[in-house]
């Protein structure tokens, strides 16, 4: 597969995203205070959108009395979609993107493995593991979107330089 993202871009974003991103993850994954915390963020987040929604008068988020997912699965769901497109954006244009998936979803179990045996609070669940592999499928088709979007941008400006060129 052809890249259209330079070698310069990849590090960039490694630098930039990945490695910040991967020292967060580490500690919220492996620390024993993390769904707690979470918890509060997500609340101000949700919190936030609600009086967006309320100060502009459109109906943009559903306030469901109880949400389907918890603050802790929500927050697997966000952290290994985002996993997911920076794996996606660093390594599509040497791995399949099954290879790609494949090894996210293996790290996300090695980090469910490491909390169990890591951590006094926290232990491996079921639900944890399907969150994070909604998230990775997610992420993995937001990736694939924005490489693709990035791919006919190239294109077109290919196109665009040939007939002025």
């Amino acid at each position: 597969m052809t890249s259209v993202i330079t070698s310069a871009a990849r590090r960039s974003i490694l630098i930039l995203a990945g490695v910040p991103f991967t020292l967060a993850v580490i500690v919220l994954l492996l620390a024993d205070r993390a769904p707690s915390e979470s918890k509060s963020v997500l609340r101000f987040v949700w919190g936030l959108g609600a009086r967006i929604q309320d100060r502009s008068g459109l109906e943009l988020l559903h306030r469901p009395s109880s949400f389907p997912l918890s603050y802790d699965q929500v927050g697997h769901v966000t952290i290994w979609s985002v996993a997911a497109v920076l794996a996606m954006l660093l390594l599509a244009h040497r791995m399949r993107f099954r290879w790609i998936g494949l090894s996210v979803f293996g790290l996300s179990l090695l980090s469910e493995v490491g909390q169990r045996f890591l951590t006094s609070s926290r232990k491996m669940e079921l639900a944890d593991v399907s969150a994070n592999l909604v998230g990775i499928l997610f992420g993995m088709a937001l990736g694939a979107l924005i490489l693709g979007t990035l791919s006919l941008g190239h294109r077109l400006l290919a196109g665009r330089r040939s007939l002025t060129g």
